[in-house]
Parts: C-alpha cells; sequence; structure tokens
C-alpha cells in the first residue's frame, strides 16, 4: 500500500489529525517521516509467507472491521515486525499521524 502516491520506500500509514484539503499531502509525507522522531511501538507477527492485515479505528469493534469504507489493507511478508510511530505537523494548519512496520530479525 503507497498512501497518496508515495513509492515503495515510503510505506507508512498516514492518521490525518486535520488539514484544509489533502492538497500537498504527499509532499509532506515525503519531506516528513526521514526527519521525523519516531517512536518505537509494539511487536507483531505473521505467519506463513504472507499476512493481510485490516487496519482500522481503534473506536471500532474488531467485529465491524470489514464493513468499514475508512479502512487499509496492509499487505506484510512473513516475520516480525515493530510498528512504529511518529507526528508530521509541517505548520499550525496541518498535522498528521504516520505509523511504519520495521522488519525485525
Amino acid at each position: 500500500m503507497t498512501p497518496y502516491g508515495l513509492p515503495p520506500e515510503h510505506q507508512v500509514l498516514v492518521h490525518w489529525c486535520y488539514a484544509e484539503s489533502e492538497n500537498g499531502v504527499a509532499d509532506i509525507i515525503r519531506a516528513g517521516p526521514p526527519a521525523a522522531e519516531w517512536e518505537e511501538g509494539p511487536v507483531l507477527s505473521t505467519s506463513g509467507t504472507s499476512g493481510a492485515f485490516v487496519m482500522f479505528d481503534a473506536a471500532y469493534g474488531g467485529t465491524e472491521a470489514g464493513t468499514l469504507t475508512d479502512s487499509a489493507v496492509l499487505g506484510l511478508a512473513g516475520g516480525r515486525y515493530r510498528a512504529d510511530s511518529a507526528s508530521i505537523d509541517p505548520d499550525d494548519l496541518r498535522s498528521f499521524r504516520t505509523h511504519r512496520f520495521v522488519e525485525m530479525a
């Protein structure tokens, strides 16, 4: 999944906190994650050769996951991943929370 037309090396999930429009979002995300202060998150494991995860807002119950239109499917190869998060606040008018999945040995 590459949100906002980002290339594969920028595979992040973007939680849009606030902004007037999505104009320029891809440029902000491209510039932001490399300079962002990433917070290490929990570790998850996928079994087999690949796994598909449905990501959705925690306010929804797990039984609603298949019916949500504002969810994303993340495909990961089998293995262990740490879910890191960072905030990107380019100015007072826009704020995003980004999440990346770092493959662990």
